[in-house]
């Protein structure tokens, strides 16, 4: 059975107020893991994989440190503080990986080696728009807007929508409603885990988005 050691270093967090100044000891882990790879994946060689690992929890800076893979795909990560973090694995070109779980909570512990298992590469698209557009935006939940075209996209594997703008205020695809009327006009597409596509992205003009967006 593989434990996991905790450092005897400590790294000290500074909380402060007003009143108040709060030096406590933030105690510092190791860890071990390897990379597995799903059958079926193009071969890749481990030691030009890379590991990012950026800290989410609140009272972290985000700190990316990047960790080399062994060529038995074996990696080890040092003075990491008891938090969640999350895992992004890289290809040869940079390219992400997909992971099957990608966050971590080391405050809880490991009950052995993490592994890191790796399910694809991300979807890549290319979207192409009139070169009067400005903007592209892929349309969600969590709509993303990006200057400039064309554009090379890592998406998630999935349905999309993409439209481009020549002008855009973005507070627009804020709204639920604006989303919901912009969708029909939208060039679709589906991605799944290693695809490489390109999009040709319809173009709305100003006065096409001001009449669409202006109450009846």
């Amino acid at each position: 059975m593989h434990t996991h050691e905790v450092a005897l270093r400590m790294d000290l967090s500074i909380y402060a107020n007003q009143n108040d100044l709060l030096v406590a000891p933030r105690p510092l882990t190791a860890i071990a893991g390897r990379i597995q790879f799903e059958k079926g994946l193009p071969a890749m060689e481990p030691e030009k994989l890379k590991i990012l690992i950026s800290a989410t929890d609140t009272d972290l800076s985000t700190t990316v440190r990047p960790i080399a893979v062994r060529a038995d795909r074996s990696f080890e990560a040092a003075n990491l503080s008891l938090a969640t973090y999350k895992f992004t694995v890289t290809d040869a070109s940079g390219t992400p990986l997909l992971l099957e779980e990608s966050a971590f909570n080391l405050a809880q512990g490991l009950s052995g080696p993490l592994t890191l298992n790796v399910k694809g590469i991300t979807p890549t698209l290319k979207a192409t728009a009139s070169p009067s557009a400005t903007v592209l935006a892929i349309l969600g939940g969590n709509s993303q807007t990006y200057s400039g075209q064309p554009t090379t996209l890592r998406l998630p594997p999935g349905d999309h929508a993409l439209i481009a703008f020549e002008d855009l205020d973005s507070s627009l695809l804020t709204d639920p409603a604006i989303i919901e009327k912009l969708r029909p006009l939208a060039a679709k597409v589906s991605l799944n885990a290693s695809d490489n596509k390109t999009l040709d992205v319809p173009t709305l003009s100003f006065a096409q988005l001001e009449k669409l967006t202006q109450p009846r």
